[in-house]
């Protein structure tokens, strides 16, 4: 027998265990046992990487007791995180700047990159316009900083999770002003859409909502929602009904 059967044969040994096991427990654990799982998918997944681990103790104990979230896994370099998410990934993603290998915007270049579906929250002590824009338009969604109390990073981690921008209100006027300001000073250069981006711009020109899009194209919510958000980023809109305008006007839903 080869290796591979062995494993193949414990392995449904294993499950054929755990099967039976299931069966044999009285109703009232079984209905536990499926409200437990239900609860846990219904949970935001959440990833914490911070090269201070009293940092990813206090944010784990801020959140222990919150049924929104949980806080699954947590690194103290890039390099860990990056091979962590070979394995599985989070739905949030609470991201230091300043880490001993890799950069913070390094990071959010290559997550973005690979894994579109990770809502990346930046985790920070460094509350300059520089770096808040820098994280951005590197891909993150949100901007926190380390000095946040609980409410606020529970508040950061569901935007974020719902495909919204956050920041936290001292920062929010500083970080408008400055953006219109940009948006002024920069000629707008229409950007090229992929098949996929054209498609759903079309979808949602023909009045349909996000699910009904994603039931369209056999595709997931929060992949649309996803979606949605890249298209309002490359064509500098802030939300559906600009982006719809914008799209009519140069032709991009034909």
């Amino acid at each position: 027998m080869s290796e591979w059967s062995k494993e193949r044969r414990g392995s449904m040994s294993v499950n054929k265990k755990t099967s039976e096991r299931y069966l044999c427990l009285p109703v009232s654990c079984k209905i536990l046992y499926i409200w437990f799982a239900l609860k846990l998918q219904n949970m935001i997944n959440v990833y914490i990487t911070d090269d201070h681990p009293s940092i990813i103790y206090g944010v784990e104990n801020m959140l222990r007791n919150k049924k929104e979230v949980k806080v699954t896994k947590s690194f103290t370099s890039g390099a860990a995180l990056l091979e962590g998410l070979k394995q599985t990934v989070p739905d949030v993603l609470l991201l230091d700047i300043h880490l001993p290998d890799i950069t913070g915007n390094k990071l959010a270049r290559i997550i973005s990159k690979n894994y579109p579906q990770v809502a990346m929250l930046a985790f920070t002590n460094m509350n300059t316009d520089f770096h808040i824009q820098d994280m951005l338009s590197h891909g993150c969604l949100g901007y926190l900083l380390k000095t946040a109390d609980t409410d606020t990073i529970l508040r950061g981690i569901k935007e974020v999770y719902a495909g919204n921008v956050f920041f936290e209100q001292p920062l929010k006027a500083e970080i408008k002003d400055n953006m219109m300001q940009a948006d002024k000073k920069r000629k707008f250069i229409l950007p090229s859409l992929t098949k996929r981006e054209k498609e759903i711009l079309r979808l949602i020109c023909d009045g349909n909502t996000n699910q009904q899009i994603a039931d369209q194209l056999y595709l997931s919510l929060r992949t649309i929602e996803n979606h949605r958000f890249n298209l309002q980023q490359k064509l500098q809109v802030k939300n559906r009904v600009d982006l719809i305008k914008l799209a009519l006007h140069e032709g991009l839903a034909d």
